[in-house]
C-alpha cells in the first residue's frame, strides 16, 4: 500500500492529508524540543557540578591555609 492510503486502503482526503502532515511535523518539532531541553538541563547540571567542584576546592585550600597560619 502507498503511503497516501490508511490501512483499510481507502484514500485519503487532502484535509485528512495535510492534518497528518501537520500531526508528523507537530510531533518532530515537540520531539526536537524535548532533545534541546534535555542537551540544556544536562549543561546546566554540569555546571552547577563544576561548580559545586570548585567551591570544594577552595574550601579545602582555605581551610589548609588557615591551619597553617594558627601553627605559626
Amino acid at each position: 500500500m502507498s503511503g497516501n492510503s490508511c490501512s483499510s486502503g481507502v484514500k485519503l482526503t487532502p484535509r485528512e492529508k495535510m492534518k497528518r502532515k501537520m500531526q508528523a511535523a507537530l510531533t518532530r518539532h515537540l520531539k526536537a524540543d524535548k532533545e534541546a531541553e534535555k542537551a540544556r538541563q544536562e549543561k546546566l547540571d554540569q555546571e552547577r557540578m563544576e561548580r559545586e567542584e570548585t567551591l570544594r576546592e577552595l574550601t579545602i585550600k582555605y581551610r589548609r591555609r588557615l591551619v597553617n597560619l594558627q601553627a605559626i
